[in-house]
């Protein structure tokens, strides 16, 4: 018979959560990164494409590609009970 400890089962959930809480917080910086690329990419391409800005303006500092966090795994759940044991050791 198959039983699973209630602590066991919390412990699982909040590192579940955690790891979550993490990718939560590195999409926050990843879109703040992002946003700061974006914008630093549409002021250089608008500084080009006038010729007076292009000649007289120093060109914007483009800051490096943020790359995309990892998504953590699914939840799974708790472990599932194989019926035929749980039956089988009645």
């Amino acid at each position: 018979m198959i039983t699973t400890n209630y602590n066991n089962l919390i412990a699982e959930y909040d590192a579940v959560k955690a790891g979550y809480t993490t990718f939560n917080t590195a999409v926050t910086s990843y879109n703040t990164l992002k946003d700061a690329y974006n914008t630093a990419l549409k002021t250089e391409k608008t500084r080009k494409a006038d010729f007076f800005k292009a000649a007289m303006d120093a060109p914007t500092k483009i800051p490096d590609r943020p790359c995309v966090p990892t998504t953590p795994l699914a939840y799974t759940g708790p472990p599932s009970i194989v019926l035929a044991a749980a039956i089988t050791a009645a």
